[in-house]
């Protein structure tokens, strides 16, 4: 069995993107951009000094205007950075994505780092539970009325819930698709069952989902993959799409489905719908940037590629979509799209949102969003709490005032060293919604 070299993270991350401009939004359409590449390849990170922490910072910009639709931010703080310290093991978090669960009235955080204890040294996803104590509405959080379950900086008793825990790359095996790094948590649950879908790096010469006879190259060929759980943490099953072992984008055409990857995936479910698995998703032609396609489907095991649906302006990757309904001109509801991502306050990257009136064609509003973030580090590959991680937001309170926990990975840049040394940073708001919408 081939034992591959130690990376603390096989894929690479393309952070710090420019948004991408397409004038249409058809099936297939190659989407132009100057995309800057992080290349996570390299030496094992070194440990991280201290961070700083729980500092409330002022927002720059809490107001825009969307289609006729007047988004505002309120009660907008920092929590913290909920994993401060790190002992003396090398390891990271990042890529958050958030959920609140409502079978447990908590909030849920999965999201992807790396680990290193006497028995695990790899890049996992973890899970873990943000639970608040005390009564009284979101807006009432403060750094000592929430904490993570189990700690994000793990003691040598307390282990969080993941999918790997062993040492780096043993077991992997070129044969098995899905048997190399895995990252990239987006998380549903839907009729009692959580489903939870993690992006596989495949490398060049390591055989492809399917057909399984075939090799990737010459450039990766990452694809996505789906587990089930019954509680969310822990009992993840493997699904097998069709009994296939194979990821859950299917009919990648022969000529190129060797070098085609898929990479940091955005999942919402819509309800009432005949194709309610919504997937958002990066690719790459043999080393070449796409852009961005959405993906409809009934069933969460297959999303057919050739009814993929390109889309514009959506800034950055790794991130987290959501929705609600609002009223619309000429009467009835329509729906509204947004979209954590992260925009620059002179030269420090914020948590920002973006919108969309049909999902497919995204933009800033009359003012880009500039919303409280890790005072000094920039803040990457953002989420934020939907119900059940479907994406929609419930109201609370006074109609249209949604309020929500969103995470973000801190950090000096988005590449290399820099990355490995990032922690969860945690911010809480109110978005509250008024107007109606022109779409």
């Amino acid at each position: 069995m081939k034992i591959r070299e130690v990376n603390p993270l096989h894929w690479c991350l393309l952070a710090v993107m420019v948004s991408m401009a397409s004038s249409s939004c058809t099936k297939e359409a190659k989407l132009s951009g100057d995309h800057a590449k992080a290349d996570l390849e390299g030496s094992k990170p070194v440990e991280n000094s201290a961070q700083v922490d729980d500092v409330t910072t002022a927002a720059t910009v809490l107001s825009t205007v969307y289609k006729g639709i007047t988004i505002t931010f309120h009660q907008n703080y920092a929590v913290g950075t909920v994993n401060s310290g790190r002992g003396a093991a090398n390891y990271y978090d990042y890529s958050g994505f958030m959920m609140l669960d409502q079978s447990t009235t908590q909030y849920r955080l999965y999201h992807g780092g790396r680990y290193l204890d006497a028995y695990s040294d790899g890049d996992n996803i973890f899970s873990r539970r943000v639970i608040k104590t005390g009564g009284g509405s979101l807006a009432n959080w403060n750094s000592t009325a929430s904490y993570v379950e189990p700690a994000l900086n793990p003691t040598a008793t307390v282990h969080p819930s993941a999918f790997w825990r062993q040492p780096e790359d043993v077991g992997y095996d070129p044969h098995i698709w899905d048997s190399g790094n895995f990252l990239e948590p987006e998380c549903i649950r839907v009729g009692g069952l959580y489903y939870l879908f993690s992006q596989v790096e495949i490398r060049p010469g390591d055989y492809i989902d399917f057909p399984a006879t075939e090799v990737a190259g010459p450039s990766p060929a990452d694809r996505i993959r789906l587990h089930t759980s019954v509680n969310g943490g822990s009992q993840w099953q493997k699904v097998f799409p069709g009994g296939v072992n194979r990821g859950v984008v299917y009919n990648l055409p022969a000529a190129t489905r060797r070098q085609i990857k898929l990479t940091h995936q955005e999942m919402i479910y819509e309800p009432g719908t005949d194709k309610p698995w919504v997937m958002y998703v990066f690719w790459q032609n043999n080393g070449v940037n796409q852009g961005h396609v959405r993906i409809r489907s009934a069933d969460p095991g297959t999303f057919d590629w050739p009814t993929r649906e390109a889309c514009s302006g959506m800034a950055q990757l790794g991130n987290q979509i959501g929705y609600t309904d609002v009223p619309k001109s000429g009467g009835g509801t329509a729906r509204l799209y947004f979209r954590i991502t992260m925009a620059s306050d002179n030269g420090h990257l914020v948590p920002s949102f973006q919108f969309s009136s049909d999902g497919l064609i995204w933009g800033f509003g009359s003012a880009t969003l500039k919303l409280v973030g890790h005072p000094t580090l920039n803040n990457y590959f953002l989420g934020f709490s939907t119900v059940d991680g479907t994406g929609q937001l419930p109201p609370e309170g006074a109609a249209n005032n949604y309020n929500m926990l969103y995470v973000s990975s801190a950090a000096v840049g988005s590449g290399n060293a820099d990355i490995w040394n990032s922690d969860i940073w945690m911010g809480k708001t109110q978005m509250q919604l008024t107007g109606t919408l022109t779409p």
